[in-house]
């Protein structure tokens, strides 16, 4: 669905063995949303629950050891 996104990682990491990715931003400006179609992206599940409450979004979500195969980007 968002192979940009899969082509734009591998451009950017590729050749890495490991990399950390953290999202930071002020309140309810899509963060959440934004980490769910990385996740959705690369392992097809989503990360978090996305509120137009500001503020509701409390607890800090991980996901780790996510393999990632490329076309040799």
């Amino acid at each position: 669905m968002f192979a940009w996104l899969r082509n734009f990682f591998s451009r950017l990491f590729g050749g890495k063995d490991q990399i950390a990715l953290g999202i930071y931003g002020p309140p309810n400006t899509g963060k959440t949303t934004l980490a769910n179609v990385i996740s959705e992206e690369f392992t097809g599940e989503k990360l978090g629950n996305v509120s137009e409450i500001p503020h509701e979004t409390r607890e800090v979500k991980r996901k780790e050891k996510v393999t990632l195969e490329t076309d040799g980007y």
